[in-house]
């Protein structure tokens, strides 16, 4: 059903950038998906007059399939979130995080220099943001999100929300 909706989304808006990954497992006829990748175009060109940041993340899908969908998005000049990816990945890993800011990196910001990537302190984004010269200085930036800087920070130190009185 995934490569029918697929192809919807491509025929139904027109320049919508879609990219697969299969494995074929022990050599079988048979393609697995691992990854899919997509990207609408009206997103990609709004993305030319957006702020130069995109902040990437994964959620997990509450189905049968188990896989994670991850995204990435910008913030345009009146602050409305703007989708830029997506990508449905079996797993949160380095290959996915790489295959995916690659994708980013080749179909949205397209060499464009000076953008910031956020992200969570998730070890496979780090890791991927390493291998790609697109978001490494001279050419961008990787920063992490000081929302889950903070919540990993008092999940550690369980620190508690105190009240207090006036005695």
């Amino acid at each position: 059903m995934l490569p029918k909706y697929m192809g919807a989304l491509s025929k139904y808006n027109p320049g919508t950038i879609i990219e697969w990954k299969h494995l074929r497992p022990n050599e079988q006829p048979h393609k697995t998906l691992n990854f899919v990748f997509w990207a609408f175009k009206p997103c990609i060109d709004g993305f030319e007059h957006c702020r130069q940041i995109i902040s990437v993340d994964g959620t997990r899908l509450y189905t049968k399939y188990k896989h994670k969908l991850l995204i990435a998005v910008t913030l345009d000049a009146n602050n409305q979130v703007l989708p830029l990816a997506f990508a449905l990945v079996d797993e949160e890993t380095y290959e996915s995080w790489h295959w995916f800011l690659h994708n980013i990196a080749a179909h949205v910001t397209k060499g464009r220099r000076g953008v910031c990537l956020i992200s969570d302190r998730h070890m496979g984004i780090s890791s991927a943001v390493q291998a790609l010269p697109d978001f490494q200085p001279p050419r961008g930036v990787h920063r992490f999100c000081l929302r889950h800087v903070c919540s990993n920070f008092n999940s550690r130190l369980k620190i508690t929300k105190k009240t207090y009185t006036k005695k």
